[in-house]
């Protein structure tokens, strides 16, 4: 990936620690905001990168003060730089990080000195608007600890954390980066006994387990509160205990308890070895363990886990304080927008079980295909879709015709200009769940072309039929448009070898161009057994 960094300070060993992790690093250091303004070659690289890192240390509101300049001054340059993030690279992924308290400096001799500490809030407030005024901006929760802050080293070098700092910051900026391209965290198992409750609940009963704010069991109704939050943001939920499932069971369908058999798809009480059921929870998540955070008390469980799933997001603790402290410092969780798809995700995925057993009981795949009686509505993008759109463009890779990463603001300017452009989108339904927006098709009208500039589908649905159907539509709008020719753009990637197979089978390429070519009457004689609504087409 290539990242735009942009900072107050000597950058050179953030960059060389993000190196290190597989980044290609364009570095922009605070010296060329002394005009208030960017190096202009500086600022078309940055257009050119995947995302804009910005990280600023408030060291440098104290080293102006020592030397005898204002704190509005170091405020203003920082500005600029908050006003260029928000103009300038507005079609960018930025991630901001907030700036540290001044805790390492003394402050005691006048009101006038408590400055330093209003400008850090004030500019972190900055860095807030900016994150939830633009969905493409990631404000990171990273917290520099404070005796990793070096005024000296930042005197001498330009330097304001120990150099050995560096390593740890950019393994903690990784989650960010991440998120902001589509990967996170997507699942969390969990232990029960002393990690979701003080006591074993078999020897206790439920009513000897603690996990309250009136019984003692504050910290454990905290972990339980975060992890009904983390089911509501679409990731997955199970549980992995070697406990009776009776005890388990009354539990959660007790009031006394936070969880509910509802937020979790597995729920593996058992006495058989924890790694064991682990895998069978991975195989079905079917994601990466390194998406999976696995929280358990007991280190020697920990220990049978990490060796099974070597990149499972497993930290090692004692108490409770330790789990929260180590999801905030490693940024584990990172914020974002929440969509209705997400919400839904547990629910799809027990569908999907309903789905695998109609599967096997079918003789075929076309009567499988028509058991599930598949339905599908669409229609043209409009505000309330946005950020769901947006997720799709951003995070889809297999069946992604172009990889163009279309941002909230350039859907919006689509949306603004229906004479040029036009943005499908497609919810899909069938007899077991709503799949929710699981399509999006970027097109815009030239000359007697029905240009695609860029055509994403969620894997819950290919294969499904679904694109057949998607393509007949596009014939039928190109049609109705008095177009001669669709041409799909098309940029071969690592991962979306399904889409050109696709193209391969029900387009022709254009050796020239790349690009493939159809005539919409070609299109509209497909026939496919889904139910298709269409509504708010221009």
């Amino acid at each position: 990936m290539k990242i735009f960094l942009v900072t107050n300070y000597s950058s050179q060993f953030l960059a060389n620690e993000l190196r290190k992790n597989g980044h290609d690093l364009v570095i922009n250091g605070f010296q060329e905001l002394e005009s208030l303004r960017f190096n202009e070659g500086l600022l078309q690289n940055a257009l050119q990168c995947d995302c804009i890192l910005v990280h600023f240390t408030s060291a440098q509101l104290v080293i102006d003060k020592l030397n005898g300049g204002t704190v509005k001054y170091t405020v203003e340059r920082i500005r600029s730089v908050i006003n260029l993030v928000e103009t300038r690279f507005q079609n960018v992924p930025a991630i901001v990080v907030p700036m540290e308290n001044i805790t390492y400096f003394p402050i005691a001799f006048s009101n006038s000195d408590m400055s330093l500490h209003r400008a850090v809030l004030e500019l972190n407030a900055l860095f807030l608007n900016l994150s939830e005024d633009r969905s493409n901006v990631l404000l990171s929760t990273l917290a520099v600890p404070q005796h990793e802050i070096n005024l000296k080293t930042y005197i001498s070098a330009g330097c304001p954390y120990n150099w050995s700092f560096f390593t740890q910051l950019a393994q903690m900026l990784e989650a960010p980066i991440k998120n902001l391209f589509g990967s996170r965290v997507k699942g969390i198992i969990l232990d029960l006994d002393n990690t979701c409750w003080e006591g074993v609940i078999g020897d206790l009963g439920l009513s000897g387990v603690r996990c309250r704010l009136d019984d003692g069991g504050e910290m454990y109704f905290l972990l339980q509160s975060f992890v009904a939050q983390a089911y509501e943001a679409g990731i997955l939920v199970a549980i992995s205990s070697k406990n009776e499932m009776k005890y388990v069971t009354e539990a959660l369908r007790s009031e006394k308890i936070v969880l509910t058999e509802k937020m979790l798809t597995h729920i593996q009480a058992n006495w058989e070895p924890k790694d064991a059921n682990i895998a069978k929870i991975v195989s079905d998540w079917n994601i990466s363990d390194s998406d999976i955070l696995f929280l358990d008390d007991n280190p020697t469980e920990r220990s049978l886990v990490k060796r099974r799933f070597k990149k499972m997001i497993i930290p090692d603790w004692d108490n409770l304080e330790e789990v929260f402290a180590y999801l905030a410092v490693q940024n584990i969780i990172s914020p974002r927008e929440v969509t209705n798809d997400d919400k839904q995700r547990t629910e799809f995925f027990k569908a999907e079980t309903n789905r695998s057993m109609l599967s096997s009981e079918s003789s075929s795949y076309e009567e499988f295909l028509k058991d599930l009686n598949l339905k599908m509505r669409v229609s043209e993008l409009d505000k309330s879709s946005l950020a769901r759109v947006e997720q799709l463009f951003q995070k889809t890779n297999q069946f992604n015709t172009y990889q163009r990463r279309f941002n909230k603001i350039e859907l919006e300017k689509r949306i603004e200009e229906p004479g040029v452009y036009t943005t499908l989108l497609c919810e899909v339904e069938d007899r077991f769940s709503n799949y929710g927006i699981v399509v999006a098709v970027a097109a815009s009208i030239y000359n007697n072309e029905l240009r695609i500039d860029n055509w994403v589908m969620s894997c819950r649905v290919f294969k499904k039929n679904i694109e057949i159907e998607v393509l007949r539509i596009l014939g039928e709008i190109a049609l109705s448009r008095d177009l001669n020719i669709i041409c799909v753009q098309f940029n071969l990637s690592e991962r979306n070898g399904i889409v050109k197979e696709f193209l391969d089978k029900n387009m022709s390429l254009n050796q020239l161009t790349g690009e493939y070519n159809v005539h919409p009457q070609d299109l509209i004689i497909l026939k496919t057994d889904i139910e298709c609504k269409i509504s708010r087409l221009g």
